[in-house]
């Protein structure tokens, strides 16, 4: 066995507050144990502990929404949830969707945000997924993009021939509802040609603030659904094979750019596990990233599996140095090739085990 996983400070209010939250979670569906991801919405009552009203899409294995398709997202969610534990803020969930429940166990980490784990054993309709829900911020509308966001997703094929993961940029213009998208993808150890692929799409944000993508190319083909909790904040799935899950997050640049603005001690690890289930392929780790007077950097990271220890060879091994541009976007040396971007000075995410079969990607904190 092998997880990955974060600690987060907690303060825990006396109840799940009332109010809509985005959601997502990614894990194994069914007795062939499909790769899924799911993102969502779903209202909240405290004073009747149960969910009223609901939106959410599923992709396992590629198969999106049940075979409906990007439009056909499913809707009806019904449900209810248990008085979370005054210490711990520990509760259950209970929701039903086409005669079929699911059950979940919860913990608040504050009156907006929740970690959750499926708590059903695994049969043909049921899934183990893990993940967390944000309270939306009022309400959701094409507004709620606006200006630059950095995103993030990953995945693995469940054939295990494979896995992809992209990072990018998007600045989104409200008043048109056009979003344009600078992509730096690998799938399978190989980077997409060219690299970055640019898009410029249009949007639609819809009343469970469901955000659909279209437009021409890649926005068309290719595009992740999004459901919003707050500006250029969101909750991300792919409807690729790879069912790539994964968020998108505010960019605050500074004055002047990034271009010099990296410094100190970073400490980051691995967003998810993409590669469950396929023999010796299986590697997790953390890691802490010095940065040093004029780009350099070094790294010491501790990895089980395949590789045990510190100073562990990989992308950003150290020493060694970074280029960042103004844009936030960064690649190391030797190479040159983009591979992480920043999100703001003490934030960035980046692309680790960009040559293997399962790219990972990496979220890193000051």
């Amino acid at each position: 066995f092998a997880g990955v996983g974060q600690i987060l400070q907690q303060s825990v209010p006396s109840d799940l507050p009332s109010g809509s939250y985005a959601y997502e979670a990614a894990g194994i569906y069914g007795t062939s144990q499909s790769r899924a991801g799911v993102i969502g919405m779903v209202t909240a009552d405290a004073t009747t502990h149960t969910f009223t009203y609901g939106e959410y899409d599923i992709n396992v294995d590629g198969v999106v929404n049940g075979g409906g398709g990007l439009a056909a997202p499913f809707t009806g969610v019904t449900g209810s949830y248990t008085v979370p534990d005054p210490t711990t803020g520990r509760y259950t969930t209970a929701t039903t969707l086409s005669g079929i429940t699911a059950n979940h166990v919860a913990y608040l980490v504050s009156g907006s945000h929740y970690l959750e784990m499926s708590t059903d054993p695994l049969s043909t309709n049921t899934s183990i997924l893990t993940g967390q829900g944000q309270l939306q911020n009022g309400t959701i509308t094409a507004n709620s993009l606006n200006g630059n966001a950095v995103y993030y997703l990953d995945g693995q094929a469940h054939s295990g021939s494979g896995g992809s993961a992209d990072i990018g940029l998007a600045n989104a213009a409200p008043a048109t509802t056009t979003l344009a998208i600078t992509d730096y993808s690998v799938d399978s150890g190989t980077w997409s040609t060219p690299t970055p692929q640019t898009f410029s799409c249009t949007y639609t944000v819809d009343g469970y603030g469901r955000l659909t993508i279209s437009g021409s190319g890649n926005c068309a083909t290719g595009a992740p659904i999004m459901y919003v909790s707050d500006t250029n904040s969101a909750f991300m799935l792919s409807p690729s094979p790879t069912v790539q899950v994964g968020q998108m997050v505010p960019q605050v640049i500074p004055a002047g750019g990034f271009s010099s603005s990296m410094s100190g001690t970073y400490y980051f690890g691995d967003g998810e596990i993409v590669s469950y289930g396929v023999a010796q392929i299986e590697q997790i780790g953390v890691n802490i990233l010095t940065l040093t007077s004029g780009g350099g950097f070094s790294i010491l990271a501790d990895y089980t599996q395949a590789v045990t220890g510190n100073q562990v060879p990989d992308v950003l091994d150290g020493p060694g140095t970074l280029s960042i541009n103004a844009d936030g976007t960064f690649s190391g040396s030797p190479g040159g090739t983009i591979i992480g971007i920043m999100i703001s000075t003490t934030d960035f995410v980046l692309i680790d085990n960009d040559i293997h079969p399962y790219p990972i990607i990496e979220v890193a904190k000051q």
